[in-house]
């Protein structure tokens, strides 16, 4: 954080509405593919192939590979505006992968689309349906017979959006649609995929419709359909499968759900029949033919393992459970049906990593050797920041994640000064997962933050971020007297954190003020009353008298007001009521964050004015009743999270949503109430800022969002975009001239942006600049532009390499600001 001498020195002179803040875009963070569709498939080498219908970096989802070894990568991007893959993808002769992307809305303009994926990674959208409320296809491509290397040809089934009639179509890679039959919606929904029977038909079931019961039909490649079975009545079939015996076996979903066999000539009969109203019978999803013969399957859930199942079902109509996700890190919920890889393992998707989120793994199951995780879906580099920015002393930058990464749930991030960046940590088992704290620089420079679930105990760790980049566990908490679940830190002059937790005490688990030293001891400072049943913010701040004050959420149900309450920081210190947040006119006003702390004691903070929406920034001078400092945000923003002071003397904040595109701002409030948005984020620059903004150390404004983003490449990101608040003046070198062996003309341009600005060139022997002299080159006054300056550089000596930059501070941003450097060097005397 900035040093409080500057601080303290900027907030003490005149804050002058000045040009606001640039908004700098730092870097992206690349999301990775979630929610996988359909069963997986290979190609000759072994390499296995999906597509998802959420993440990647237009965040439509994506085609993802993964080798023999392992690990899951992005392979191709969904385009930004596309619709979604409704089936999985299908290889062709050609090598290349096919799918489909839908829409069910009547009104769709974009509906009906086919891609191809290479093994290189390029994506091409090769036909579509035509017109308003065009048809969508809703069935994995069926490669035709007639196929080749040279034009790869399918089959599928599509859906009117309008009528709900059923289409069956054939089109090729060359981009040739054909539409060859319909399937009146009064004969059966379409839905499922097509196989290919051992007559060279295609088979596909049809859901029930007002008037007749479901069935399996057989239609040829030219269109011509025959229905072969009807099943009872409530039933819905999927998508059926082709046994070793010639004998078609699916699975019916409903109340009375049964894993069946239907012969070629359409008689059914029930292999085995599902629990009575269970969530297998409900969900028992499609069936796949095993190295053995056997029918496999998987399953969201069955009433006793909740994430889901897999279980084979023997021609005999034995059930076995084979499996049962529920391990931490090895999936929750499969997805789709499975596929028979050519080592005899049955591969598929799942959609969670495991109950706490994630985006999906990679599984194989075989009878003999069991069930194994492979890999998981998701950015590979954790994304989609939650809880703001911290910078260390080396002037990295730290970011948690709340996805991506090893084990699916995010974890944290290290930016470089020229924006490169690095996985730190996985959140998972070991360092835990959700974090509660965002990361906080600590009094040695390095960076601190809490996890609330996972590592040795169950319920989080206290974790150390060295400068150099190495992370570690400094505590795992544990339930205990001495305090866990602590909230957001805040670092003390005495150099320990501070935190509002939860302690046990006899009886009782409540909130408590704790302290947390560097080395991990966590001590309570002072308990709340349990029996008060408080509702604490779980942060605090110090104000220069040396007490943490924070503030009590209140109760808008019952009409109490927030609270300010005040502890010393010492152990056994009492905690003391302050006053009520009840503003002129008898309004309540109920704060849901933790406040900032002006230099001459005053606090600031965001709450809900006798309602449950957040819409008030509020001041409490020392001494003096709270008032309403800011209440008219426009736009749809609201002060959604900490204010943070800045060393011009204005309050910054962010707003999650509203805006000019209605994906969240930044906004700025003066000392006397005039609010102002600086920035309306729009996709490419990010989406939803998450958490509060961060004073670095070079007196900037640093903070992420969730969603959207660019890479400094200039590539999509869609995992969140990290960003500076640039305050101060901006300083541009030029080239010297003028040179001789001692001395030169040295030049550059500065914008005060709005602010008196002192303006100095800085060189020395070595880049590093540990021991550098300084030339002045005046004070640029408040109201110009981008200003030439110049000064005269002499006493240099021949023949050597000199390092020059320029040099900016002013009372926007009292830190020395430095522009690039550059080098020149000195000829012979």
């Amino acid at each position: 954080m900035l040093p409080a001498f500057l601080l303290t020195a900027a907030l003490a002179a005149t804050a002058a509405l000045h040009a606001a803040p640039v908004f700098q875009p730092i870097q992206g963070f690349p999301a990775g593919p979630s929610d996988p569709v359909g069963a997986p498939v290979f190609d000759t080498a072994g390499n296995l192939y999906g597509v998802t219908k959420g993440g990647g970096c237009n965040l439509c989802g994506a085609v993802f590979r993964m080798p023999p070894g392992g690990p899951v990568s992005r392979l191709a991007d969904i385009p930004a505006g596309s619709d979604i893959a409704l089936a999985g993808l299908t290889r062709g002769a050609d090598g290349n992968f096919y799918g489909i992307l839908g829409d069910a809305s009547a009104t769709s303009t974009t509906s009906g689309q086919f891609f191809r994926v290479t093994a290189a990674g390029d994506f091409t959208l090769f036909a579509s349906f035509s017109g308003t409320g065009r048809p969508y296809p809703v069935s994995r491509l069926l490669e035709s017979a007639d196929s080749n290397g040279i034009e790869a040809r399918f089959h599928g089934l599509a859906r009117d959006p309008g009528s709900s009639d059923g289409i069956f179509y054939r089109v090729t890679s060359q981009g040739t649609l054909t539409p060859l039959a319909v399937i009146p919606h009064d004969d059966g929904l379409v839905i499922g995929d097509l196989v290919t029977g051992p007559d060279g038909d295609y088979y596909g079931v049809l859901a029930a419709s007002a008037t007749v019961p479901a069935s399996l039909y057989r239609i040829t490649p030219t269109g011509v359909r025959t229905t072969i079975c009807t099943f009872a009545p409530r039933l819905t079939p999927t998508t059926p499968v082709l046994g070793r015996d010639g004998n078609f076996y699916l699975t019916l979903a409903g109340e009375t759900g049964a894993v069946v066999r239907v012969t070629p000539s359409g008689t059914v009969a029930t292999l085995y029949a599902f629990p009575v109203n269970s969530s297998l019978g409900w969900f028992p999803g499609p069936l796949a033919c095993g190295p053995d013969g056997g029918l496999y399957g998987a399953c969201p859930s069955d009433d006793w393992y909740l994430q889901g199942i897999l279980y084979r079902v023997g021609f005999s109509g034995i059930f076995t459970r084979l499996h049962a996700f529920g391990t931490l890190g090895k999936g929750a919920y499969p997805a789709g049906a499975l596929t028979l890889g050519r080592d005899g393992f049955l591969y598929g998707t799942t959609s969670n990593v495991d109950s706490l989120g994630g985006e999906g793994t990679v599984f194989k199951l075989s009878p003999i050797a069991g069930f194994a995780s492979l890999g998981t879906l998701g950015a590979t580099t954790p994304c989609m920041p939650a809880g703001g920015v911290a910078q260390d002393s080396a002037g990295n930058l730290v970011v948690l994640a709340a996805s991506g990464g090893a084990e699916g749930r995010g974890g944290i991030v290290r930016i470089s000064p020229a924006g490169e960046l690095t996985p730190v940590a996985d959140f998972g088992r070991a360092f835990g997962s959700q974090p509660e704290s965002g990361p906080v620089t600590g009094p040695d420079g390095h960076v601190y933050l809490t996890t609330s679930n996972g590592a040795a105990n169950g319920i989080g760790a206290f974790i150390r971020v060295l400068s150099s980049g190495r992370a570690s566990i400094v505590k795992p908490f544990r339930y205990s007297k001495e305090g866990y679940f602590p909230g957001e830190l805040h670092l003390a002059t005495d150099g320990s954190f501070y935190t509002i937790g939860i302690v046990e005490i006899p009886d009782w688990a409540t909130p408590a003020v704790l302290r947390i030293t560097t080395s991990g001891r966590v001590t309570p400072v002072a308990a709340f009353d349990p029996e008060s049943i408080p509702n604490p913010v779980y942060s605090l701040v110090q104000t220069p008298d040396g007490l943490l004050r924070g503030v009590i959420s209140g109760d808008p149900f019952s009409q109490e007001p927030g609270s300010l309450f005040h502890v010393t920081p010492a152990t056994g210190s009492p905690l003391v009521s302050d006053l009520s947040l009840v503003v002129p006119g008898g309004i309540n006003l109920y704060p849901y964050s933790g406040l900032a702390a002006a230099a001459d004691g005053t606090l600031y903070g965001p709450a809900c004015k006798d309602s449950l929406t957040p819409d008030s920034i509020y001041r409490i001078r020392p001494g003096q009743a709270p008032e309403v400092l800011a209440d008219s945000f426009p736009l749809g923003t609201s002060p959604d999270y900490k204010l943070v002071l800045a060393p011009d003397g204005f309050l910054y904040g962010v707003s999650r949503s509203g805006g000019t595109h209605d994906s969240g701002a930044l906004f700025r409030v003066t000392p006397g109430g005039d609010l102002s948005l600086l920035h309306s984020f729009s996709g490419p620059d990010g989406i939803h800022p998450s958490g509060s903004l961060h004073l670095g150390a070079d007196g900037h404004l640093y903070g992420a969002t969730e969603l959207g983003g660019t890479t400094s490449d200039g590539h999509p990101a869609a995992g969140g975009q990290l960003f500076r608040l640039h305050l101060g003046a901006f300083a541009v070198i030029g080239q010297p001239t003028d040179l001789t062996w001692n001395g030169a003309t040295l030049h550059g341009t500065v914008d005060p942006s709005g602010t008196d600005t002192t303006v100095t060139f800085q060189y020395a022997t070595e880049p590093t600049f540990r021991r550098p002299l300084t030339v002045s080159a005046g004070t640029i006054p408040a109201g110009q532009g981008s200003t030439p300056v110049t000064a005269t550089l002499t006493g240099l000596q021949a023949r050597r390499t000199y390092y020059v930059r320029l040099i900016t501070t002013n009372a926007e941003n009292p830190v020395p600001q430095a522009s690039a450097t550059i080098a020149l060097t000195t000829p012979r005397r």
